[in-house]
């Protein structure tokens, strides 16, 4: 839940209530933990909410929780060199992140479950790198 409050509060309650055409009070009972009424996230809102921020978190969250990936595919025609190398440069941020958990686990010769969970998320993250690098080759491409 506190994947929800952050992206909502990062991205601007009052932002997007009014996107949503609704009364900011809705939103702040909805991203509130400790709600008991009827005003709990929804799956449209976790589907919709993401969209509208422009911000993955909770289906990054979600797919975690069920031991998944989330790749978002944002295929575009016409991808820039910057943004080209900046999504090349995540991957290879992502690989260095997965490179420094594998020196840890090995620093004493054994590799934990604990030392298993990090490399696992770590590792999803490159995959997921990559992935989003292959959906925007893919947008770039033509006959």
């Amino acid at each position: 839940m506190r994947v929800v409050h952050d992206s909502v509060t990062d991205f601007g309650v009052d932002d997007l209530a009014r996107l949503l055409v609704c009364s900011p009070g809705t939103i702040y009972n909805k991203i509130n933990a400790n709600e008991t009424s009827h005003h709990i996230p929804t799956l449209a809102d976790a589907v919709i909410w993401p969209r509208l921020m422009g911000d993955y978190r909770i289906p990054q969250a979600y797919c975690r929780a069920l031991d998944g990936a989330f790749v978002a595919l944002h295929v575009q025609q016409h991808a820039s060199d910057v943004e080209l190398l900046n999504i090349i440069l995540k991957r290879d941020e992502e690989q260095g992140q997965f490179a420094a958990a594998l020196m840890d686990a090995l620093n004493d010769g054994d590799i934990s479950k604990k030392d298993y969970a990090t490399l696992h998320r770590e590792g999803w993250d490159v995959v997921t790198a990559w992935l989003e690098i292959l959906g925007r080759l893919e947008g770039m491409a033509h006959d």
